[in-house]
């Protein structure tokens, strides 16, 4: 019986801690990394602002080849749409969509993961450092709301390290040409 008291005591004492741990942890979630490539911004800008090349360099390519894709729109350009299928945990479902582009500077895209009704945001940027090399950043932002702020938790780990994977692969694929 004291085995059962205690049992149950520690189980609520987890319920807490997840409850407190749901309420207190940042609703905003955001992630940036960064890596310098050796070509120009006009160079790179094409990498990133078709969605039609997005799988040339992209870290989740590789982890489901067979996944299907489809285009809406030219793939270049506000609108352009990417779509995804795949039965790969790490892949699933989504879609991403061009809303703002800057000419070699910087394109933002929104998207949305399997029957998730909120809006993730990805913005990859060029900084030229000297004619010759450039500042590549791709930025994560989405907001997170009850259970899935535990998942904002684990953000940099889950996503870091595939954002770091896509910037090396793209580096290399623009440095290459």
């Amino acid at each position: 019986m004291k085995a059962l008291k205690i049992s149950g005591f520690v189980f609520l004492a987890i319920l807490l801690a997840l409850a407190l741990t749901i309420v207190f942890a940042p609703s905003n979630v955001k992630l940036e990394r960064i890596v310098s490539v050796k070509a120009s911004p006009e160079e790179i800008y094409p990498h990133i602002s078709d969605l039609k090349k997005f799988n040339e360099w992209s870290p989740w390519y590789k982890l489901d080849p067979n996944a299907k894709y489809s285009f809406i729109g030219s793939g270049h350009g506000i609108g352009s749409i990417m779509k995804w299928e795949s039965k790969e945990r790490d892949v699933g479902n989504g879609q991403m969509e061009i809303i703002e582009i800057k000419p070699n500077e910087s394109v933002t895209m929104e998207m949305y993961f399997g029957q998730d009704d909120v809006p993730a945001y990805a913005t990859l940027a060029l900084s030229p450092i000297n004619p010759a090399e450039t500042e590549v950043s791709w930025n994560f932002e989405a907001e997170m709301t009850g259970f899935s702020k535990l998942f904002g938790l684990m953000m940099e780990t889950m996503l870091g390290p595939s954002y770091e994977e896509g910037l090396n692969n793209l580096k290399n694929t623009v440095e290459a040409k």
